[in-house]
């Protein structure tokens, strides 16, 4: 089957040079695998994108990268219920809103194990939490949900539950009303 994954790392800053290398030593071992993959960046952001771009052609990835400018927001639902994964290769964030909405479309994750990333699943049930920076098992991550559909399924199962449970408008707005109740009495 054709893998596909989705890289968020153009929408705030331009990515470190090892976000980049992850994308090629990521290539190499698909390769050497015989798997079918595609990447897709998204984002838009043109001096950004220019040095994504120049970065792939220098990792010669132009034949599994596949650059995506802004979508509206059903097109990126679109995205991610397709894609076998997410990759945020990301040295910081708040609370990312893309891997709120990749766990809420049954998309499995894997992300740099950082503040803004572990708050989302501290007990790594639906998320694969990878040191920050280690390529190598960032790879190794990607490739054990590549290669194991159960466990896949797992991630993305629980991701859609967890999403439900703590994301949707619904426990959103339970969650504010018992935050202003507990403050008022």
């Amino acid at each position: 089957f054709l893998s596909r994954f989705l890289f968020f790392f153009l929408l705030i800053r331009p990515p470190p040079r090892s976000t980049l290398s992850s994308s090629s030593a990521a290539s190499d071992v698909y390769k050497r695998q015989g798997w079918d993959f595609e990447v897709r960046v998204m984002g838009d952001n043109s001096v950004e994108r220019d040095s994504v771009q120049q970065a792939v052609t220098e990792n010669q990835l132009e034949d599994v990268v596949c650059f995506i400018p802004r979508q509206p927001r059903e097109k990126v639902r679109d995205e991610l219920q397709a894609a076998s994964a997410l990759v945020l290769p990301s040295y910081a964030e708040g609370s990312p809103r893309v891997v709120k909405e990749a766990m809420a479309c049954g998309c499995p994750v894997v992300t740099y194990d950082i503040p803004g990333t572990r708050m989302l699943d501290p007990e790594e049930e639906s998320l694969a939490l990878v040191p920050m920076g280690d390529v190598n098992r960032l790879v190794s991550s990607i490739e054990s949900l590549l290669s194991d559909q159960d466990r896949r399924q797992q991630k993305a199962c629980a991701g859609r539950e967890r999403a439900v449970r703590l994301f949707a408008p619904e426990a959103v707005a339970r969650q504010m009303f018992e935050l202003y109740t507990s403050l008022f009495e």
